[in-house]
């Protein structure tokens, strides 16, 4: 292992949107960079081949294409309002083709570590192709995006049945025959919820709190485009957008979820009224959070 004196320029960690976006303003601003990602590729967890990818086949932006393109560089006008996962993949490609910033990136290259130095410096770890190397970076920008390694909570008991990570999630058809639970109602959970009741013979979600749901469109218009334009101060817009809401969507205390314990963009709200269709049409169950497992059967707190 050598060290290869790269003073000069930034270590950029990451080929996703938020790499792109630091490539992109490094390239402009004339400031040199060598970016690095453990994919062969653009995209991040985007592209669903992509060795530390948690996409899923069904899965769609949850903003609206206008809400989310660069501004430099919009999408293209026949891309859906909240397009597939393989359009948004193509985009960043396109986006990175563009402006040239496929030639900053080394493939294929895992960053390893990233030590201080002294004096603003960064040794950097790097590893390709099973070789090894050292380099010292002037500075350090982290896209390595937050949601490439998945979280699993621990549970009393044991569980018999399969138990996997939404990071493993693929397709629906593992679901075809089986009792599902979906625990948590985050965004991807309630995808998935929502692709499961096509499958499986019965689907539960257990839930440890309540949650706001935003529906795609009001008025015919993506709701976060909606929502955008209207100018109002903070609280006010909080208040306004929780009525609309209800008025939309309904109250999912209804439906079985707990009362939130937060407002209206104090946490990241669920962009999927499907689940409260489907809870509507009895597809699918709300459960209280989970106490015990014991087998292939789930004890809750309730």
């Amino acid at each position: 292992m050598g060290n290869n004196e790269t003073t000069g320029k930034f270590a950029l960690i990451g080929a996703g949107p938020a790499g792109l976006s630091g490539a992109r303003n490094l390239s402009r601003l004339g400031i040199p960079f060598d970016g690095f990602d453990l994919n062969a590729r653009v995209g991040g967890l985007w592209d669903i081949d992509g060795p530390r990818s948690t996409m899923y086949r069904s899965a769609h932006l949850i903003s609206s294409k206008r809400m989310t393109e660069y501004s430099e560089f919009p999408m293209d006008d026949d891309v859906a309002d909240y397009p597939h996962h393989s359009d948004v993949f193509r985009y960043f490609n396109d986006y990175a083709e563009r402006f040239d910033l496929n030639r900053h990136y080394q493939f294929n290259t895992e960053v390893l570590s990233a030590v201080p130095a002294g004096h603003g410096l960064w040794d950097v770890t790097l590893t390709r192709d099973g070789k090894q190397q050292t380099r010292r970076y002037r500075g350090l920008i982290i896209a390595n995006g937050t949601l490439s390694e998945p979280n699993i909570p621990q549970f009393k008991g044991q569980f018999s049945g399969r138990l996997m990570h939404s990071a493993e999630y693929k397709s629906p058809d593992i679901f075809r025959g089986q009792r599902v639970l979906i625990v948590g109602a985050g965004n991807s959970g309630c995808d998935i919820a929502v692709d499961a009741v096509h499958h499986a013979a019965a689907v539960d979600m257990s839930v440890r709190r309540g949650y706001h749901f935003v529906p795609k469109y009001v008025f015919g218009r993506p709701a976060d485009a909606f929502g955008g334009a209207m100018k109002l101060p903070g609280w006010l817009k909080q208040r306004v957008d929780t009525v609309f809401l209800k008025m939309f969507t309904g109250d999912p205390v209804r439906f079985g979820f707990p009362e939130p314990d937060h407002k209206l963009y104090e946490s990241h709200p669920i962009v999927n009224s499907m689940v409260l269709y489907h809870l509507g049409h009895g597809d699918l169950q709300v459960q209280a959070d989970i106490d015990r497992f014991d087998g292939h059967t789930v004890h809750f707190k309730d």
